[in-house]
């Protein structure tokens, strides 16, 4: 009797396990998803922080927001983006502001 019940639990742990990798693949996939939409908030964020500046009266101001707008442009579709280009682009970005 006790074989038999250790020979189905050998039988289904394959089958649990499976599943079981299938609900941490979900938990991560969902993770992932999740930080991606914080990181595409975070990038609109920066990309909205200058628009106060583009009516500045400051040619210093102005002529930065200009040039920050500029760059901004070329990044604009990069939210769009799958997630790894989204990284790449984002440290690219990151470069250029340095």
């Amino acid at each position: 009797m006790v074989t038999n019940y250790i020979s189905q639990l050998r039988k289904t742990q394959s089958s649990f396990q499976k599943s079981l990798d299938q609900v941490k693949g979900s938990t991560v996939t969902q993770k992932i998803a999740q930080a991606d939409r914080y990181r595409d908030h975070d990038l609109q964020a920066l990309f909205d922080f200058i628009k106060p500046y583009k009516h500045s009266r400051q040619s210093g101001k102005k002529d930065a927001y200009l040039s920050l707008a500029q760059l901004f442009k070329t990044f604009k579709e990069t939210k769009d983006a799958n997630y790894e280009k989204e990284s790449s682009q984002i440290l690219n970005l990151l470069r250029q502001l340095e």
